[in-house]
């Protein structure tokens, strides 16, 4: 009994497989923004790589909320087996929150300017929404 129980580490789930591709996604665009020089004074880093931080940004915060999204929704299908009655549907209910206020946040890394492209390169003329709009929007999803 005890043989059948011991695990090599590795997690094989569909689900597990996927939210674990996308933090590896998320980790390297931000890890490739920091070999760029992310985080050095703004006067320290080449104009040339402007771009890709703002792509590869979007990028990063794309696959990270995609990745907590679809953690939080595995853990409250987990929780699911374990409830009955008015708390089974109140998770329920949880789960559709949670997935449609993380799908509108990804939706705005891409969407929170006209044209688009502007969201990534702030040199494109056009009009994108306040930064409080997202920033204040950002805050309500990481509580969710």
């Amino acid at each position: 009994m005890l043989s059948s129980r011991i695990r090599t580490g590795l997690d094989l789930k569909p689900d597990v497989c996927v939210f674990k591709i996308l933090l590896v996604a998320s980790c390297a665009t931000s890890t490739t923004n920091a070999c760029l020089g992310f985080g050095l004074h703004f006067y320290e880093v080449p104009l040339d790589n402007l771009l890709p931080f703002g792509i590869l940004s979007n990028i990063s915060g794309f696959t990270s909320v995609l990745a907590v999204a679809l953690s939080k929704t595995s853990f409250a299908l987990t929780l699911l087996r374990l409830t009955h009655g008015w708390m089974k549907w109140f998770i329920i209910a949880l789960i559709v929150l949670l997935n449609i206020t993380h799908l509108l946040s990804v939706v705005f890394f891409w969407l929170s300017c006209n044209p688009p492209a502007k969201t990534y390169n702030f040199l494109l003329p056009g009009e994108c929404w306040p930064t409080s709009v997202t920033v204040n929007y950002s805050f309500f999803v990481g509580g969710t």
